[in-house]
Order: structure tokens, then sequence, then C-alpha cells
């Protein structure tokens, strides 16, 4: 499990990803390793390009955390305007912002330990 990654590397990584995908892309937190950000953004990335609904490519999103992990019970929440307070289990958070979008991708303990224990 990966801890909160350091400011530096997040404002590397998002200048990085910025010009590897042509779009404004921040990371704000990572509490997962950094190829999970990636694949997160990328799929971000390719399903704005696509012109996708949001509430599919949060979906992508979930499913992509869901093979890499190798569990279920991710959440994602992608849109331009909304509050938010949440639960994660340490470790498995993401929250990124992509042109004027902002997204947070999280899994949640309870779900987990009910059915995957």
């Amino acid at each position: 499990m990966a801890t909160s990654v350091a400011a530096n590397e997040l404002d590397t990584l998002s200048r990085q990803l910025s010009v590897q995908f042509r779009r404004n892309i921040r990371l704000i937190t990572c509490e997962t390793a950094l190829e999970y950000c990636r694949r997160c953004i990328a799929v971000a990335a390719d399903g704005l390009g696509e012109k996708k609904p949001l509430s599919e490519i949060a979906g992508m999103i979930t499913c992509q955390m869901s093979e890499l992990m190798g569990h279920s019970h991710w959440y994602c929440v992608f849109g331009k305007r909304y509050g938010s307070s949440i639960t994660h289990e340490k470790g498995y958070y993401i929250f990124f912002e992509i042109d004027q979008f902002t997204v947070m991708v999280f899994r949640h303990t309870e779900d987990c330990e009910k059915s995957e224990t």
C-alpha cells in the first residue's frame, strides 16, 4: 500500500501528464502508486477526447482500478462542481483536476470488509 505522494512529485507528474495528454492536469492528492494515478488520468483524458458522458468516464475509471488492483469497491466522482465528504480506505485515494473537471477516485473500507473478508 502506498502512502501519500509528496507535493513536488505531484507537481512534476502533473506537468508531464499535461504535456503527454495535451490537457490541463493537476494532481492534488495521490495515496496510491503513481502508476495508478497515471492510468486514471489516461482513462479520463481518453474519455474526454472521445466526448463520452462524464458518468461513463467515471465508470471506466472504476473498472480500470478494479482490474489494476484486483478488487472492487472503487468509486469515482467526476464533474465540474460538487461538494464532498467521504470516508476512504487509507492508501486508496486519488484526487485530480483535468481541464475544467475535478475527479475523485477512492476505495471504501466498509464495503470491502463486508464482502472481501
